[in-house]
């Protein structure tokens, strides 16, 4: 009688495992999606895949550039199915480049991909994490980029503003945007340099 007891006994906490693994399953599954300026993100496509359609992010669409392809290959390449963390200019942060500087992003693929590499950091880093990183490393946490410069973050106000080897500044002005590999958050500047190409 005691065997069966706790045969049942056993039996009983295995389903109760089971369901809280399904369920844990389940949660894991989830498509989470966020609108920014008409744009869908989607946990389950591809920062490529998301940008590819997309008029928000008109400049990595354009032919000249072959940005799509190149962001798709780049976050290929260099990471595989690892998680990444994009910052990610807007149009109007890439329009405000001055022409010299867009000409030489159009003509030059290779110039157009160290600028996307340094604003790429591994890892899945939310705002919160981020937030937390500053504010435990005495107000500045810093991050290695793809191109294997160094970024750093600080809290200004009520935002997070980021900073290159060159004392350039972005402000991130829309956080937590999902993609299959990590996370995304708009930047009003792009970061870009005479170094980088």
């Amino acid at each position: 009688m005691k065997l069966k007891s706790t045969f049942f006994l056993l039996l009983f906490a295995l389903s109760i495992t089971a369901v809280f693994a399904q369920k844990y399953k389940n949660q894991e599954n989830v498509v989470v999606t966020k609108n920014y300026s008409g744009t869908e993100f989607s946990s389950e496509k591809s920062l490529s895949q998301i940008v590819e359609n997309s008029n928000a992010f008109a400049y990595l669409k354009k032919k000249d550039t072959e940005a799509t392809s190149t962001l798709a290959s780049l976050l290929n390449d260099s990471q595989g199915n690892k998680m990444v963390t994009v910052f990610l200019p807007t149009n109007t942060a890439y329009d405000s480049l001055s022409e010299a500087d867009r000409n030489a992003l159009s003509s030059n693929k290779m110039a157009f991909k160290n600028v996307l590499k340094s604003h790429i950091v591994p890892g899945r880093i939310d705002a919160y994490a981020m937030r937390k990183t500053i504010q435990s490393n005495g107000g500045l946490a810093t991050f290695t980029t793809l191109s294997g410069e160094q970024l750093r973050a600080k809290i200004v106000g009520d935002t997070i503003v980021l900073m290159d080897d060159n004392d350039a500044t972005a402000t991130i002005i829309a956080t937590d945007y999902l993609h299959a590999n990590g996370f995304v958050h708009m930047v009003d500047t792009v970061l870009f340099s005479e170094e980088k190409h």
